[in-house]
C-alpha cells in the first residue's frame, strides 16, 4: 500500500545473567580486563510497519464527506467564536427601547429613573 510507513525500530538485546557472571568471575580471578561500567547492548533492527488512520472514522461519526469540508467548518465555527454576533433585540415601541437603554447603561441615575417610571408610588424606595 502507499500510504504504509516502514519505520525502523531498535530491539535491544542484552547480556543475559550468565554471560554477566562470566564476566564478573573472570574479573576477580584475574583473567579479564576490568569490566565497563556500562554494558553496551547489542541492537537489532526489525522494520516496524505504521498503517496512518483513515478519513473514514471522521466520515463516520461526523459526517464529512472529505478533509476539506472538515477544516472549511472548523475555520467557519473558530471564526464565528473570535467574533461572536450580538444579539439583535425587538422592541414594541420606542418607549421599551429607551427604558431598556437606560437600564441596561449601568448609570444609578437613570436606573432610578426607570423604577420611578414603572413602579407606583407607594413601591418606591426613599
Amino acid at each position: 500500500m502507499a500510504d504504509d510507513i516502514i519505520v525502523e525500530q531498535p530491539v535491544v538485546v542484552e547480556p543475559t545473567v550468565s554471560e554477566q557472571i562470566a564476566e564478573q568471575m573472570a574479573f576477580s580471578l584475574g583473567k579479564a580486563a576490568i569490566p565497563s561500567a556500562v554494558v553496551e547492548p547489542t541492537v537489532i533492527t526489525e522494520p516496524v510497519v505504521v498503517v496512518p488512520p483513515t478519513f473514514e472514522i471522521v466520515k463516520e461519526r461526523f459526517g464529512y464527506q472529505n478533509p476539506e469540508d472538515a477544516v472549511k467548518e472548523i475555520e467557519e465555527l473558530r471564526a464565528l467564536k473570535a467574533n461572536p454576533p450580538k444579539a439583535e433585540i425587538k422592541f414594541e415601541n420606542e418607549a421599551s427601547k429607551k427604558l431598556y437603554e437606560a437600564w441596561t447603561s449601568g448609570d444609578p441615575a437613570k436606573q432610578k429613573e426607570v423604577k420611578a417610571y414603572l413602579l407606583p408610588p407607594k413601591m418606591q424606595r426613599k
